[in-house]
Order: C-alpha cells, then structure tokens, then sequence
C-alpha cells in the first residue's frame, strides 16, 4: 500500500512539474491586453461572453451578432459562460477573463496527455516523454506544408500558435479535454459501475458544449478506441453508446437538432460561398 502510494504521489509531483514547465514557458499569454495579431478573434470571443455575463438566458436574443440572432445560436455555451462566470465572481475584463482560461488550458494540456500515456501504457517515462514532446513540438508542421508556412518563424507548438495568432481559446479548451474523456470512455468501457457512465457522460458533454472541432475529433477517437478494444476482455461497447446518449441528454438543451442542422448546412455556404 505504501509503495502504490508512493507511486502515485510521484505521478501527481511529475504531472506537477510538467504543469509548471508550461506556466512558465507561457507566463505571458496571462497578461491582460489585446494580441498584435490583427487576425485574431479573441476580442469576438470576449465580446460574446460579454454578452453572456450581462443576459445569460441562452434562449433569448442577441442583436449584437450579424443583426442578431437566437443566443442559443451565438456559439456553443462551455467556454463563453465559464468566462462569465469568472468575469462576475472575480474583478476582472471578460477579455482578460476569457485570455486566462484560454492560457489556463493551454498549460493543462500536457498534463492531460501524461495522463492519457501513463494509464494506457503504466510507463512514467513514456508518459513523461509524450508530455514534453507536447509542450515543445508539433509534428503537424512536418506533415502539413499549409499549416508549416502559416507558422513563419515562430517555433511554438502550433496550438499555441492558434490561441496566439487566432485566438481559437476553445480548440484548446477541447483539445485539453479530449484525453480525459478518452480515458473515461475505455473506464466505462471495461467497468461495471453506472457512475462510471455518467463520469463519461459528463466529460463527452463538457467538450460538445466547448467546440464543434473538438467534439469532431472525440467521436473520431472514440471510434478507434471502440475499434482497438473490441478484443479485450471485458469491453463492452454497449456501455460507451449509453455515456453518448446520457451526454445527448445533458447537451440537447442547447444542441438542438435544428440547432446541429443550422450549423451543419450553413457553414459550408458561409465558408466556401461567402459573398
């Protein structure tokens, strides 16, 4: 007993450190201000928290985008309102508010990937590995040339690149998620207990309600998770499709199937038609 303590303690010191490694690297991105890029959209962002700290009724009326619009329909609720709430509990701007949660997750994320590494593998060393393989590089700059040029000469991991030129706070608030939930799916997956379920659940829905880009590749990876556990012992999948339809439950408040409809149809015309 007093070994696995030990262990475990040693495992909440590295994650620890791997936490502060990226506090410190990144000290900067918790400073208030507005970023040099001009094309970022993280005063937009702030902006709609903004709007969600002084009217928080997701059902009412927003005319403050494109001429207005059903609120439900500004953004998806998780990050906006996580910010409005800090931005009333706490004597802070919603644009710093929104700027510290961005950052916040940016430094957690390494953290979730030594735990995703270290429960599938058992090995601290891959898992520490993996974290600060993570905290430095991006190998999508050698895989995609489009995303290496749109780099120029800055040599920061590329989802620090997309908080700092963009401002896309909610791709890294999803991203950090994301090897959580996984773990939470295998758990449910090869558990027996229902609170295991709803743990999932809660994690799926979390990550649905932060970005839609996140939420794509959660069920992409949860496919080849299913897929890579269908010969293990005691995997059921049954169990991971009742967490994503008690998710559902949680998120169809706000995602709507007119809702997933407007978006699904009305951003290609947006994107690729846009006059």
């Amino acid at each position: 007993m007093n070994l696995k303590r030990e262990t475990r303690w040693r495992n909440v010191a590295i994650a620890f450190g791997i936490l502060l490694i990226n506090l410190g690297l990144n000290a900067t991105l918790f400073l208030p201000g507005e970023m040099p890029y001009r094309d970022s959209i993280e005063a937009g962002y702030a902006s709609m928290a903004r709007f969600f700290a002084a009217h928080p009724d997701p059902w009412g009326w927003n005319p403050t985008q494109y001429c207005g619009l059903p609120a439900q329909f500004t953004y998806l609720p998780g990050l906006h309102y996580l910010t409005a709430l800090l931005a009333r509990l706490a004597p802070l701007e919603p644009d710093h508010a929104w700027r510290l949660l961005g950052a916040a997750f940016a430094c957690l994320g390494p953290v979730a990937v030594f735990v995703f590494v270290l429960y599938f593998t058992k090995s601290r060393w891959s898992a520490l590995a993996s974290a600060l393989v993570y905290t430095f590089f991006s190998p999508l700059y050698g895989w995609a040339h489009a995303i290496n040029w749109d780099r120029g000469q800055a040599q920061i991991p590329w989802r620090l690149q997309v908080m700092v030129k963009y401002g896309e706070a909610p791709h890294l608030a999803g991203l950090a998620m994301l090897p959580l939930a996984l773990i939470a799916v295998w758990v449910a997956a090869t558990g027996r207990k229902y609170r295991q379920i709803l743990l999932t659940a809660l994690l799926l829905t979390a990550i649905a309600l932060t970005n839609w880009v996140a939420a794509l590749a959660l069920a992409v990876c949860c496919l080849l998770l299913m897929l890579a556990g269908l010969g293990a012992e005691n995997f059921r999948p049954l169990r991971v499709f009742a967490a994503a339809a008690l998710a559902y439950g949680l998120a169809c408040f706000w995602l709507t199937p007119s809702f997933i409809r407007t978006v699904a149809f009305n951003w290609p015309t947006d994107a690729f038609a846009y006059k």
